[in-house]
C-alpha cells in the first residue's frame, strides 16, 4: 500500500516541477533540476543503505512493522519534497505580486 502512495507523491513532484521551471530564469532551472535530482539520488542512496543495515546480520528488526515504517518514511520525504516545490512557487508568484 505504501508504495502506491510514495508514486502518488512522486507524480506530484514530476505535476508541480514544470510549473516552478517556468518561473526560473534558464540559469536557474537548470541549476533546480541539478539540485532536484540530487535529492532524489540521496534519498534513494540515504535509503537503501538504511535497509541494508538494519536488514544485515546483527540486526533481528524487520518484519512487517519495519517495512511499513520505512516505506511510510519515503512516502514522507516525497510528501514535504512536493510541499516545499508548491511552497517555492507560491512565494515566486507572492514576490511577483509585490513587484507590481
Amino acid at each position: 500500500m505504501e508504495n502506491r502512495y510514495i508514486e502518488i507523491w512522486k507524480a506530484k513532484i514530476n505535476e508541480v516541477l514544470p510549473n516552478l521551471l517556468r518561473k526560473l530564469s534558464y540559469e536557474d532551472a537548470e541549476a533546480f533540476l541539478e539540485a532536484q535530482n540530487d535529492w532524489e539520488k540521496q534519498l534513494n542512496s540515504t535509503s537503501k543503505a538504511d535497509y541494508s543495515i538494519l536488514n544485515g546480520e546483527n540486526s533481528n528488526i524487520l518484519g512487517s512493522s519495519f517495512e511499513y515504517t520505512w516505506k511510510s518514511h519515503i512516502r514522507e520525504q516525497y510528501r514535504e519534497r512536493a510541499i516545499h516545490l508548491e511552497y517555492l512557487i507560491y512565494l515566486l508568484e507572492k514576490g511577483d505580486q509585490l513587484k507590481k
